[in-house]
């Protein structure tokens, strides 16, 4: 953690919120066909050219899905990512204020929602956010996860608000 990470977590005040970031996941065996495209064509996963990635990306995406959707079927019809994430972000939100640094934690999904537009659509509706910590649920740094995550979130940011961005790169340590 560097020190403008721990600055503001550290000294938070309400301008500041925590927007935990997660790949996401299909919610429903409809979704998995869409899911699978969306990061297969993620150029941090598949370092090819657009007019190559794009095209397999929907070639696996059609290639997986019957068999992908099947695995989901035995777990319930769906990912559970975004029913653990969001409870996660409650249980941070909690400690955060426990421990006397009150703010809003959300969650962005990078391949499935709630998007990191929408994320940021909730960050401008509770008005004053000026810091907003991005906590990648990974606990070390790949560019394949918290590299792609913090790349597609800078560039959604970029014009929405005025935002400080502060990343937490790894928290393995």
């Amino acid at each position: 953690m560097d020190d403008s990470t721990a600055t503001a977590i550290s000294n938070p005040s309400p301008d500041t919120a925590v927007l935990l970031l997660q790949l996401g996941g299909p919610e429903s065996v409809h979704q998995v066909s869409t899911f699978i495209r969306r990061m297969l064509s993620d150029p941090a996963v598949v370092a090819l050219p657009w007019p190559v990635r794009l095209p397999l990306a929907a070639l696996v995406a059609f290639g997986r899905a019957p068999v992908v959707k099947g695995q989901y079927k035995a777990i319930g019809g769906g990912s559970p990512i975004r029913r653990i994430t969001e409870a996660q972000a409650a249980r941070l939100q909690e400690a955060l204020l426990r421990l006397g640094h009150g703010m809003p934690v959300l969650l962005g999904m990078r391949h499935s929602e709630p998007s990191f537009l929408t994320a940021l659509t909730q960050v401008k509706a509770m008005g004053g956010v000026k810091t907003l910590v991005l906590l990648p649920l990974f606990p070390h740094f790949s560019r394949t996860t918290t590299g792609s995550l913090l790349d597609a979130m800078r560039g959604e940011a970029k014009g929405v608000l005025d935002l400080t961005l502060v990343p937490i790169l790894d928290w393995a340590e």
